[in-house]
């Protein structure tokens, strides 16, 4: 249809330019050996009528043959196949935080669609040394040390725990991280912060020893999605 309204609009503007041009149409047929259109087109508007067909039948059929000729629409794409599964997993990782700084924990999880986890942070405030023994009377006193975790969402939220260890040096705390309501969490960052590493101190406030951070290890488990489909 769009072929045919076109050979109507151009091929009429095209014979009226050529009238007010005063262009010689039938020397053109001439000339490229096509008498034969002029002849008919000379016999009347029955003529014209069969020039005009015969143009809007041959431009039809060169289409057919360079674009193919269209058919009816293929069937719909089936429906996709499976389901989304929860998997669960676990990894672990260790490192260390100076105190007042913060360092991003990378546990090798790329590649997967995470959509939630458990965090568990645990540290021994066991390195500061004291003094050997009768240097003094009373032993100083290693002050606790406080970390925390802290991840930042891909939609921009942040959660966050802390805590401090007991008088026996172990520390932990705990973080679970809840699916959210659309997407995943897998661009998240964990990080791992030392608010305050306390000093080895003794008697009248004197310290005996200075405490620069922690090491500590990080416990993850972790839920994510596959991508199952039914068995053929």
């Amino acid at each position: 249809m769009l072929t045919i309204c076109c050979i109507i609009l151009y091929g009429g503007l095209l014979y009226y330019v050529a009238i007010a041009q005063k262009w010689d149409l039938a020397q053109w047929f001439h000339r490229f050996k096509l008498s034969f259109v002029v002849t008919i087109w000379q016999k009347g508007p029955e003529g014209r009528l069969m020039v005009i067909a015969g143009t809007i039948a041959l431009l039809i059929i060169i289409e057919a043959l360079i674009v193919g000729i269209g058919g009816a629409p293929g069937p719909p794409e089936p429906p996709l196949q499976g389901e989304w599964v929860p998997m669960d997993g676990s990894t672990s990782m260790t490192g260390y935080t100076a105190e007042g700084q913060g360092e991003v924990a990378t546990p090798n999880l790329q590649g997967l669609n995470l959509v939630a986890a458990n965090l568990t942070l645990t540290w021994n405030d066991n390195d500061v040394t004291g003094p050997g023994p009768g240097v003094t009377p009373i032993a100083p006193v290693n002050e606790p040390d406080t970390l925390g975790l802290i991840v930042n969402l891909p939609d921009g939220s942040q959660i966050s725990v802390g805590g401090t260890n007991s008088g026996s040096g172990e520390g932990s705390v705990s973080l679970q991280v809840p699916q959210p309501i659309d997407g995943n969490i897998t661009d998240w960052e964990i990080v791992v912060e030392c608010t305050e590493a306390g000093d080895l101190v003794g008697r009248f406030g004197r310290v005996w020893a200075v405490d620069v951070g922690n090491a500590w290890d990080l416990e993850i488990e972790y839920t994510y999605m596959v991508w199952v489909e039914p068995e053929q």
